[in-house]
């Protein structure tokens, strides 16, 4: 109980956290798969040092007392007994996975298998000015997309000449924007459905999965939103296995991030 620091909690994790406390249906759905922070306080991966039942019940007390049993923010844990920052801290930890690899792991959780290398290459911007200058002009974005190719084909060995090509073919490329989540996840689907035509994945488990990615932080000026640049021939710039064309470049506002996928399969 006491005074609790948000400063350094992007908004989207605080969110993320309280949507989790207002959903759990009971003690054990507060306090299951809640982990320590190695980063934070004075507990480990072996001890529990987390969110125990006295503390769980209380936040579930004091949760009953809101209109609709919903708390309206998390500064509203600041009045549970044996709540503080360490606690809050773990509840981030544990919750607040960013989209990109909550997509990754889902990928891998029974839609794809380890023949696949399905990988996503991110910045994040802590000036929110600056992410929006890039995600608003499409010559900024090619830009940092040529960027982030030239950092892997150069991690793959590439020559220099290679990564002015890729700089070359992107600055030539349309980029395609559909604005919507569900046709978003078809465009991702069918990109990932071109490499291997269905043989090792269901598309539409593929496309289940990229809707729920793109919709992660819900619909709207907080959403998540692709932008494939068009005809790129990953194949020839810096892919190893087999992979299609096209780059899938995502937009994600809510994290302030911008993320390029690769795809590529070993078969």
């Amino acid at each position: 109980m006491g005074k609790l620091n948000f400063n350094e909690i992007p908004v989207w994790k605080q969110l993320k956290v309280l949507n989790y406390l207002n959903k759990a249906a009971d003690l054990q759905g507060l306090i299951h798969n809640v982990y320590d922070n190695p980063d934070s306080g004075t507990g480990s991966p072996s001890t529990s040092y987390t969110i125990g039942e006295k503390v769980g019940q209380r936040i579930l007390d004091l949760r009953d007392t809101f209109p609709g049993k919903r708390l309206p923010g998390l500064a509203s844990l600041e009045e549970v007994d044996g709540f503080g920052q360490d606690k809050l801290n773990d509840l981030v930890y544990s919750f607040a996975q960013t989209a990109d690899e909550a997509f990754r792991k889902a990928m891998y959780n029974g839609v794809i298998f380890e023949n696949w290398h399905f990988d996503y290459h991110s910045d994040e911007f802590t000036s929110h000015e600056e992410f929006l200058l890039y995600a608003r002009h499409e010559g900024l974005l090619k830009e940092w997309a040529s960027k982030k190719v030239s950092e892997i084909a150069v991690s793959r060995g590439k020559s220099a000449q290679v990564c002015d090509l890729a700089g070359e073919i992107i600055d030539r490329s349309w980029v395609e924007a559909l604005g919507d989540p569900h046709l978003d996840s078809h465009s991702f689907a069918l990109w990932m459905y071109r490499i291997d035509m269905d043989n090792w994945f269901s598309f539409q488990k593929v496309q289940n999965q990229a809707e729920l990615y793109f919709n992660f932080h819900g619909y709207g000026p907080t959403g998540i939103e692709l932008r494939m640049i068009k005809g790129f021939p990953n194949r020839r710039v810096y892919s190893v296995g087999i992979s299609a064309d096209d780059l899938p470049v995502v937009v994600n506002y809510a994290e302030q991030r911008l993320t390029l996928w690769t795809s590529e399969l070993f078969d």
